[in-house]
């Protein structure tokens, strides 16, 4: 396992600075967070830490840029063994106007204990800004649809080694306190619902969500 996530590591760092060739949000030529996620399911809480990068695409003139994000933490399940998580994403952002973005990303999610499971999962992710994102204060509202592929053990909330699919949505209301030009702190929290797709499947992300990020914008 040591091995698969130093690749993983070192493939998301070496991807990130070859894209930096215009600004996005703001300016920007990149935006960097590192962020707190607390969600608390029916069956299960989870908390870990995720570091997060966006870069403009070369050309795009910081209308697409290139989304990507590490994180670690653990799932504490209300009956039955807790896991360590391990997850990356990666994908693409398409800025429509400057207070609007949506988002396509695939991820991977691994959880390890004396068992172990695995879930793939497809995002659409789109993010609506209330005012200026320039704003010292800048609330804005988040929508996030996934199909996720659940590979799942008898230790984990699914309680079934048959593999199937979930379908997950994510409605967020979040707002950003700007400190400094390049620096502000993201408060976001909301609810998830889930539903499987696949009859011998289980809906584990029903519940709420709760992120606290540090973001820094590069110029």
């Amino acid at each position: 396992m040591n091995t698969r996530y130093a690749i993983l590591v070192t493939s998301l760092i070496v991807s990130i600075p070859t894209l930096r060739a215009s600004a996005i949000e703001r300016d920007a030529l990149s935006i960097e967070a590192l962020r707190l996620d607390v969600a608390s399911y029916d069956h299960a809480d989870d908390i870990g830490l995720a570091i997060a990068d966006e870069s403009p695409v070369a050309g795009s003139g910081g209308t697409w840029a290139v989304v990507s994000e590490l994180g670690a933490g653990q799932l504490s399940q209300s009956s039955g063994p807790s896991f360590d998580r391990l997850h990356l994403k990666i994908g693409v952002k398409h800025y429509l106007t400057t207070v609007t973005s949506i988002a396509l990303l695939g991820g991977y999610t691994w959880y390890d204990d004396d068992d172990d499971f695995e879930i793939g999962a497809i995002t659409l992710a789109a993010r609506q800004f209330l005012t200026s994102p320039y704003a010292c204060v800048a609330p804005f509202v988040r929508l996030n649809g996934s199909l996720q592929f659940v590979d799942p053990s008898l230790q984990s909330p699914a309680r079934t080694t048959a593999s199937y699919r979930m379908y997950v949505i994510e409605a967020l209301a979040g707002c950003e306190f700007r400190m400094l030009d390049n620096l502000a702190f993201v408060f976001e929290g909301g609810v998830s619902e889930s539903e499987s797709l696949d009859d011998d499947g289980r809906g584990l992300a029903d519940g709420w969500l709760l992120r606290i990020a540090m973001q820094y914008d590069w110029f």
